[in-house]
């Protein structure tokens, strides 16, 4: 039985599960930063929480590059 879409080749590739549960876990990093604070330092959090993503980022991109 073939199962629609074709996905299993997409869950083989071991990285790109990885990044998929590493944007998935930022995001919830984010909204738990959101929900810690009182409204009015949310802007604060939400700062810090972009600066979290951005260094996830780059350690991405820093994998990316040594393995290409």
């Amino acid at each position: 039985a073939q199962r629609w879409p074709p996905v299993d080749h997409l869950l083989q590739n071991r990285g790109l599960v990885l990044l998929i549960l590493c944007s998935i876990l930022c995001n919830i990093v984010l909204s738990f930063l959101h929900s810690l604070v009182p409204q009015f330092l949310v802007s604060i959090t939400d700062a810090l929480g972009g600066i979290i993503v951005a260094v996830c980022g780059l350690i991405w991109w820093v994998l990316a590059l040594i393995g290409a």
